[in-house]
């Protein structure tokens, strides 16, 4: 509660140290360590990001909840990929992927096809991407279909189809 109120009074580096010691005391708690990673982006640290990113991968990478795939994955997934050794790489993907098939049935499946989508997106495959996030905006779930569209458009961009881009916007 208290890095939320940072957050929405934009002060980021108190938000930074209250998730911080939050992952601290709670390593497992993917949802406070998906936060900490939005932070990092938000200050711009990029060393740090990738750090936690690392660390999150180390936590999560035998993870039974697709939640706790999903969110590091999709943590790791905040910036492009280029920067990321092979390994770490390989394990987000792998991670997004199989969120999707461990929540198969879960009523948060769509948040886990966004995360594979958007690993799809940051692999460089933008018309596998593309296509499951028109799928996904079809399915009309209205916490993934903003970004969504978003990712989509960039997918669209990126396949030279800037018509359509400029529409999904």
């Amino acid at each position: 509660a208290l890095a939320h109120s940072h957050g929405r009074a934009g002060r980021w580096t108190e938000a930074r140290a209250a998730l911080t010691e939050a992952v601290r005391l709670a390593p497992g708690d993917s949802m406070a360590s998906m936060q900490l990673a939005a932070v990092l982006v938000q200050l711009g640290d990029r060393a740090a990001y990738r750090a936690h990113g690392h660390a999150m991968l180390g936590v999560f990478a035998q993870a039974k909840s697709p939640e706790a795939m999903e969110r590091a994955a999709k943590s790791n997934l905040l910036l492009p990929l280029d920067d990321l050794d092979a390994a770490d790489r390989d394990a987000v993907l792998r991670l997004a992927s199989k969120s999707v098939t461990a929540g198969a049935g879960s009523r948060f499946v769509h948040y886990f096809q966004f995360a594979h989508a958007l690993a799809q997106y940051r692999a460089g495959d933008h018309a596998s991407a593309a296509a499951a996030l028109a799928e996904l905006i079809k399915d009309g779930n209205e916490f993934v279909s903003v970004p969504s569209q978003c990712v989509l458009a960039l997918a669209q961009h990126r396949l030279g189809h800037r018509t359509e881009a400029q529409a999904t916007l």
